[in-house]
């Protein structure tokens, strides 16, 4: 499913509001329910894709705000940026002000210019920022590690990398945006509804056994529906599943190029010759 009309969460909470009686509304708490409801919903196509374009400075970089989920990492090749990338940047993308970054990676300029950064899988990948062990290990591509605290350690000591990640789409006021799907809505005020009168039965409060028990098997039944509702392929989803699985000629260097072009369909000539992206 493309998601294309997103609501604020907090019109579920407009809603739980007039449902409640007033001596059992805490805003806070049942927008952290709500948060929660929508996390476990989670779905790619609920979450938006963003890049973040940043400096390494000693082997160090930082995180974005709000990720969600890594999905790749680039560092630019020859370690620096002046204004003669710029330009050609804001010339490939058409775009002259201070987000260009935001839509150059699908230029030729990102592509001949920017490499992949491997996730370090050596039980010494933070070894960059210790002064005793520089040599244990010389990596013919550069790799990164991360850490608790939202930190990166790469291997690249000095240069800019770009970063594409996952994250729960906000409006302007800082809300989470949920998809406008009656079963997603229904679903995360089932879950709020549940939590509160989860509390409720644990303070020993009677006759709240059933009610309980109502909101958390609807729960349980929106659920695995609004997933499923989420993960249904549009028609161009498919026709791009199809491009990607129906293959005679495996094409497997497509990380190397970002994955452009993956959704390419397969040409084959009689005389065995087939024409395509090679990577």
């Amino acid at each position: 499913m493309i998601i294309t009309d997103y609501i604020s969460i907090r019109t579920v909470l407009d809603d739980l509001q007039d449902s409640l009686d007033s001596q059992y509304w805490n805003e806070m708490a049942v927008l952290e329910n709500a948060a929660k409801a929508m996390e476990k919903l989670a779905v790619k196509t609920q979450v938006e894709n963003k890049i973040f374009f940043t400096k390494v400075t000693n082997h160090k970089a930082v995180l974005p705000q709000g990720i969600y989920q890594l999905n790749m990492i680039a560092y630019k090749v020859n370690n620096t940026l002046d204004e003669t990338d710029i330009e050609e940047i804001k010339r490939e993308v058409g775009i002259n002000n201070d987000n260009y970054y935001e839509g150059f990676t699908t230029s030729s300029y990102f592509r001949n210019n920017y490499w992949p950064m491997r996730y370090n899988t050596s039980e010494f990948g933070n070894q960059y920022m210790c002064e005793d062990c520089k040599n244990i290990d010389t990596p013919g591509e550069h790799s990164f590690t991360i850490e608790p605290n939202g930190c990166i350690t790469t291997s690249l000591q000095n240069g800019y990398i770009c970063i594409s990640y996952l994250r729960y789409p906000v409006n302007e006021e800082g809300d989470f945006l949920i998809p406008n799907n009656p079963d997603v809505i229904e679903a995360i005020k089932s879950y709020c509804l549940m939590r509160i009168f989860e509390k409720r039965f644990n303070m020993k409060e009677e006759g709240v056994g059933l009610i309980l028990q109502y909101w958390s098997t609807k729960w349980n039944h929106l659920y695995p529906k609004s997933v499923g509702s989420l993960m249904m392929p549009s028609l161009d989803e498919y026709e791009n599943i199809k491009n990607m699985t129906n293959r005679l000629v495996p094409v497997d260097r497509r990380y190397y190029s970002f994955f452009q072009n993956l959704n390419t369909p397969e040409y084959l000539s009689m005389n065995g010759k087939y024409y395509n992206y090679l990577f």
